[in-house]
């Protein structure tokens, strides 16, 4: 499993999306929850828009477009207008820094 340096979690303001182009070119949102941090992919399943833009509340992320929900910590749809899940990675907070797999 390839870990990718990403950020200082100082970096990340609480209950924001940070977005993010790993090396690969995939790009992905962090959410910070106090001292968790969370990976998804940044693409709505619903029209493949970015989520940047959107809201944190209550453990879901808000697509900024058409308001489909997602959960902070698997990626599940929770919400319409989205029937599909997005993607989840693991994260690692190492002496302060924030590290992704994908």
């Amino acid at each position: 499993m390839k870990w990718e340096k990403i950020c200082t979690l100082t970096e990340l303001k609480e209950a924001q999306i940070h977005s993010v182009s790993l090396e690969t070119g995939k790009k992905i949102i962090l959410i910070r929850d106090k001292d968790d941090v969370y990976a998804l992919e940044n693409c709505c399943s619903h029209d493949q828009g970015d989520l940047e833009g959107g809201q944190v509340y209550d453990g879901l992320v808000e697509c900024p477009r058409h308001g489909a929900l997602f959960d902070v910590c698997t990626g599940e749809a929770k919400g319409l207008p989205a029937t599909r899940g997005i993607g989840s990675f693991p994260v690692e907070i190492r002496d302060g820094v924030v590290y992704v797999s994908v």
